[in-house]
C-alpha cells in the first residue's frame, strides 16, 4: 500500500513539474518544452535584432521550422542592414526588433504570432505581423484552417465591417478595390483561447497607416465579430 502511495505522489508531483515548467515565462511566452529560441545580431549591427522560436525535433517539425525561418527571413534583414549601411542622407538610424510570442497553446495546439518594430528610412517605421498555429501531436501547421467551418462567416462579417465603414478607419472598398477574397487571403490568424480567433492585417493592407494594425476577434462559438482596433 505505501508502495502505491509513493508511485500516485511522485505521479502528482511529476504532473506539477510539467505544469510549472509549461507556465514558466520566457520573453513574454509560456515555456514549452518542444520550443527553444535563437537570438540573432544581423551583421553584427546591434541595432538589427531577431528572435525566432526553433522547434527542437526537427523530423517531427521540420515543415513548421522551415516555415518560421521564411517568416523571420534572416537573408532578407541581412540584405536591407548591408544596403542601409551605405546610406548617409537618412532621416534616422535603421533599426529592426523582430520577436514572436505565443498567443494560445493547450495539449493539442500551439499559436504563435510574430511582430516586429522597423525602421528603414522614410516617413515613418512599420509593425509587420505574421502567424503560424501548430498541431502538437502531428507538428504540421493548421493555420488556415482554424477557423473550421466558421471561415465564410467570419469573413462574411469582416468585409461588411470594412466596406460599411463610415469613419475612415479602413480603405474605401470600391476605390481601392478591395474584395471580400482578398481579405481572407491577407488575414493573420492566431488562437488567444480555444475558442477565440484573433485575426489581424497588415498596415496599409485594409486601411491606411494612421489605422495601424486592424485587429478582430470572432468567437467560434457565438459566431460574433469585434473590431478590436488598430494597433501597433
Amino acid at each position: 500500500m505505501k508502495n502505491v502511495i509513493k508511485i500516485f505522489l511522485l505521479t502528482i508531483m511529476s504532473l506539477f513539474i510539467a505544469v510549472a515548467a509549461e507556465n514558466t515565462e520566457v520573453n513574454g511566452s509560456p515555456k514549452l518544452s518542444e520550443i527553444e529560441y535563437k537570438s540573432i545580431i544581423v551583421n553584427g549591427n546591434k541595432e538589427f535584432k531577431l528572435e525566432k522560436p526553433v522547434f527542437k525535433d526537427n523530423v517531427k517539425y521540420a515543415e513548421v521550422n522551415k516555415k518560421i525561418n521564411e517568416i523571420v527571413d534572416e537573408k532578407k534583414w541581412s540584405k536591407y542592414e548591408k544596403e542601409l549601411a551605405k546610406e548617409k542622407d537618412l532621416y534616422s538610424k535603421p533599426y529592426v526588433d523582430f520577436g514572436s510570442i505565443i498567443t494560445y497553446y493547450d495539449s493539442d495546439i500551439i499559436s504563435i504570432l510574430f511582430s516586429a518594430d522597423v525602421y528603414l528610412g522614410g516617413a515613418h517605421g512599420g509593425h509587420p505581423v505574421n502567424s503560424i498555429v501548430i498541431n502538437r501531436k502531428t507538428g504540421k501547421e493548421i493555420t488556415s484552417d482554424i477557423l473550421g467551418s466558421n471561415k465564410k462567416d467570419a469573413f462574411d462579417k469582416i468585409y461588411k465591417i470594412i466596406k460599411e465603414d463610415k469613419e475612415q478607419v479602413f480603405f474605401d472598398t470600391d476605390e481601392m478595390e478591395i474584395t471580400r477574397e482578398e481579405i481572407e487571403k491577407k488575414a493573420v490568424l492566431t488562437y488567444t483561447s480555444k475558442d477565440i480567433i484573433n485575426i489581424f492585417f497588415n498596415e496599409y493592407s485594409v486601411a491606411p497607416y494612421t489605422t495601424g494594425t486592424p485587429e478582430f476577434n470572432y468567437n467560434m462559438k457565438t459566431k460574433k465579430i469585434t473590431f478590436v482596433d488598430g494597433s501597433y
